[in-house]
């Protein structure tokens, strides 16, 4: 997963920014939120033009997770290829919504380790992640 974390790396370089609001402004991506009903973000890449749509009905921490994800989508993805995913259809995780979950955690939370007698839970919370992406913080 080095190159996950490397990508992270260059991009907060780059930028001098792990949030993911200020990271999309500073690439030209433009932001929608939009109440779906059961996608939480996709990424619209066509030509010179990039959209990233969030579902306005989800909590602000969430939607910050999800951009980042869908940013990790951008940065990981080859040019060219295309897929829709809604997670609560899928019963297993494809490699390409790992890497954005894997890309995510490391945008988020960086080099930051749970405080002394903090749960992985409380350190999840504190530092916007979705609980149920949990499992993969053993991963990085």
């Amino acid at each position: 997963m080095d190159y996950i974390k490397n990508s992270v790396k260059e991009i907060t370089c780059e930028y001098q920014t792990r949030d993911p609001f200020k990271l999309a402004k500073e690439m030209n991506i433009d932001i929608i939120l939009f109440p779906f009903t059961r996608v939480k973000g996709m990424l619209l890449n066509y030509l010179n033009s990039c959209t990233i749509a969030i579902n306005s009905n989800l909590p602000e921490h969430k939607q910050r997770a999800i951009l980042a994800h869908e940013l990790g989508h951008l940065t990981l993805s080859p040019p060219g290829v295309g897929y829709f995913f809604i997670s609560e259809n899928t019963l297993m995780e494809s490699k390409i919504e790992r890497e954005a979950n894997l890309f995510m955690l490391e945008l988020l939370i960086g080099e930051k380790e749970p405080v002394e007698g903090e749960t992985l839970e409380e350190f999840a919370l504190r530092n916007g992640i979705p609980e149920d992406i949990l499992y993969l913080l053993n991963c990085r």
